[in-house]
């Protein structure tokens, strides 16, 4: 499949997100997750072709994940069953 998705919200061509991490089970009842989440993309450059501070404008309708590229995050969770 190429190109952007034809649906609303359903992607851009090489834009998106991606995550790495490890689990951790204890005692079948307890889990730790830790994981690294990022997004890639391009955003559309302005007519001196450059990308603007505050840029809103991506290279599709179909997807945000390029305004997300700079917002990478760690997440902890935490689950138990009982």
């Amino acid at each position: 499949m190429k190109g952007n998705s034809p649906v609303l919200f359903g992607g851009n061509e090489d834009a998106g997100s991606y995550s790495i991490g490890l689990a951790l089970d204890v005692d079948s009842k307890y889990r730790f997750d830790l994981r690294y989440v990022d997004y890639f993309g391009t955003l559309i450059p302005d007519a001196t072709g450059t990308i603007p501070a505050g840029a809103t404008a991506t290279t599709g309708a179909n997807g945000l994940t390029p305004l997300l590229k700079d917002r990478g995050a760690v997440y902890l969770t935490f689950k138990t069953s009982f």
